[in-house]
């Protein structure tokens, strides 16, 4: 009993401490967020653009994402959305310029740091497929300073479910929200800039190595790392005097975070004082009314050349009505009588014929690009890639058996080859599917 008697003051003086610890942690975190309020509070009540949307008399606008930016699933160096709002805004007597990031200027800066045009609208492309959020927000001011931007359009999140998250990303990502946490960092990567890497110890020479926590929290953890990245891209670019306009999916199937990435998008803007499309909302209206096939691409992710028009077209309403375009833009018709010529001129520029007939079958000319996919086929070779792309446009066609049958009669009066045969292997999948439908 003495023993034990002996040892409670040990308990409480172990108690006490760790009681003292949290204490003092506890007010040096609220001290250094109430001192990072008011540094904030301080810049935003210097910087003009703070509050409000920012109108400028000439544009320069940065578009930030991923394949949805790149133009995937049509020709996107006509039909992509950058594109496409670019001859809306070029309406308004004024030119445009699209510039991607092979365009290298505009990605690494002249020798005076600005780029020069003579163009009032400037569209500085900054897109790939896989991107995610964390990259573009690692990148942003590096692109801010380089290209100097007055709009920022941010369609990102739909790769970020590809993110190999494991238990130190969930412990790291849980700590860099805390202020103190931040501040030790600091300090220990001042510590190793000062020290001889050699005469460090291993734990701070070395980061800890990452060990599998396998789907734990996955989705919640997501979806927080999503809202922290797009309040950063936010921020940063209200920091710099740009206006953010941040995008949701026209398909949030296809986003990193499933559901919630459209609801998400609009109260990180609301929040941040950032300008929202809602892309999927629109579209729930523009699937009943044009139906899917007349929006998406072939591969029922991306949008055609159609789709991206319609996305081009809301984004620059929703400009439009903040105020940003200086000298407005065209009436709705107008609009859509300009971007169905944009197609048109696409038709005929596209060099690829593979490109060219899935254009055609996007503005409803079916016979034409059934004519210049059988011409092509008669010109090359047994091509897996053609055939897989002619078996998928004439699964689309499928409820149309009479253009099956033309076809194939075409392909029987053909020389054998494997493309021919896998296409009509795949026609007559088609032809048992209708008949068992018919029972």
């Amino acid at each position: 009993m003495s023993k034990n008697r002996n040892e409670w003051p040990l308990v409480k003086k172990a108690v006490f401490a760790l009681f003292t610890i949290l204490l003092v942690f506890a007010t040096a975190e609220a001290g250094l967020r109430a001192a990072s309020r008011i540094v904030r509070s301080g810049h935003a009540s210097a910087n003009p653009y703070a509050g409000a949307p920012i109108a400028h008399e000439e544009l320069r606008i940065l578009c930030l994402g991923d394949g949805f930016t790149e133009g995937a699933g049509t020709n996107r160096r006509h039909l992509s959305y950058p594109e496409q709002l670019a001859r809306i805004l070029a309406t308004t007597d004024s030119t445009s310029t699209v510039l991607d990031e092979s365009d290298r200027p505009f990605v690494e800066a002249p020798k005076d740091g600005i780029p020069t045009t003579e163009t009032d609208f400037d569209f500085i492309v900054r897109a790939a497929r896989g991107r995610g959020s964390n990259e573009l927000l690692r990148e942003l001011p590096r692109l801010l300073e380089t290209i100097r931007p007055s709009l920022v359009l941010v369609l990102t999140g739909s790769t970020n479910e590809g993110y190999a998250l494991d238990s130190t990303d969930f412990i790291n990502f849980r700590l860099s929200r805390l202020r103190v946490y931040k501040g030790l960092k600091i300090a220990l990567n001042r510590l190793r800039a000062l020290v001889p890497r050699d005469s460090l110890p291993r734990l701070l020479r070395e980061p800890a190595s990452s060990g599998r926590a396998g789907d734990l929290q996955r989705e919640k953890l997501l979806a927080t790392v999503f809202e922290e990245d797009l309040r950063g891209i936010a921020r940063i670019c209200r920091a710099a005097g740009v206006t953010p306009v941040l995008q949701s999916y026209p398909n949030e199937l296809v986003a990193g975070l499933r559901k919630g990435h459209a609801e998400l998008v609009r109260r990180v803007a609301a929040e941040e004082k950032a300008i929202a499309v809602d892309h999927f909302s629109r579209w729930k209206s523009y699937r009943a009314k044009y139906g899917e096939a007349a929006i998406f691409s072939l591969d029922r992710v991306h949008p055609n050349g159609f789709g991206y028009g319609l996305m081009a077209r809301d984004i620059a309403f929703a400009l439009d009505d903040a105020g940003l375009v200086p000298r407005g833009i065209p009436s709705g018709g107008e609009v859509d009588a300009l971007l169905s010529n944009l197609r048109n001129e696409a038709v005929a520029r596209a060099n690829n014929p593979h490109t060219r007939a899935l254009l055609l079958y996007e503005r409803g000319e079916i016979d034409e690009a059934l004519a210049l996919l059988v011409s092509l086929h008669r010109k090359q070779p047994a091509n897996t890639a053609v055939s897989l792309e002619l078996g998928t446009l004439y699964e689309l066609l499928g409820h149309r058996s009479s253009v099956r049958r033309t076809y194939r009669a075409t392909l029987d009066a053909l020389p054998g080859s494997e493309s021919g045969g896998l296409v009509k292997r795949r026609l007559d999948e088609l032809d048992r599917l209708e008949e068992l439908q018919r029972r």
